[in-house]
């Protein structure tokens, strides 16, 4: 599990693409990467954002929906796209720091593990320090096995805090996509056969 592709999807996100794409460039680790920008149908600038700065890289493409598609396709687009075995999610909104990756991708690697499942917090000024304090420790995780029943009672929608394994969300069929949202079907149907890891 040494690869992440990156999926970013953006529905009008000119004012925040730009920041969310610069926070998952800088991502910090010894991975095998790539960057899959899914613009589902935007009437702003984000297409042009996108290309700016991922479609001109060698690990990276823009994959356009016209018209929008709603966020569940935009998201089994990136998936079915993606070449590497996992797979992290981020909205055209969001924020990752740069450790998010490299603190989450060991718990892939545990066995049975389809998901792990991160944090978050609600920044007050866009410009807030994204690094966190990890005092040095590595990451930790607790694997819970048979996650169904827990994911149903406690909300882990927020497809920014989710790292999935590649072959278990094709597998599993992806997100629901006669449901607008993408986040929890696809927690759901892997949740029935997959332990979930959450640091």
């Amino acid at each position: 599990m040494d690869g992440v592709t990156f999926v970013i999807t953006a529905y009008n996100k000119e004012a925040f693409l730009e920041g969310t794409l610069k926070s998952v460039l800088a991502q910090e680790g010894d991975f095998d990467r790539e960057f899959i920008v899914i613009e589902n149908g935007s009437e702003d600038r984000s297409g042009e954002i996108a290309d700016d700065l991922v479609g001109r890289l060698p690990n990276g493409r823009v994959i356009r929906l016209t018209p929008n598609q709603g966020p569940a396709i935009a998201q089994n687009t990136g998936a079915e796209a993606a070449t590497l075995p996992a797979i992290k999610f981020l909205d055209g909104d969001d924020l990752l720091p740069p450790d998010a990756v490299s603190h989450m991708l060991p718990g892939l690697q545990l066995p049975g593990v389809a998901l792990v499942h991160g944090d978050g917090r609600v920044l007050e000024k866009p410009d807030d320090d994204l690094r966190i304090d990890r005092e040095g420790k590595p990451a930790t995780f607790e694997v819970m096995k048979n996650p169904l029943y827990y994911s149903i009672r406690h909300s882990l929608a927020g497809a920014s805090a989710l790292m999935v394994d590649k072959k278990a969300y094709l597998d599993c069929g992806g997100c629901d996509v006669t449901v607008f949202t993408q986040e929890n079907s696809i927690i759901f149907r892997l949740a029935i056969d997959h332990d979930f890891a959450f640091t």
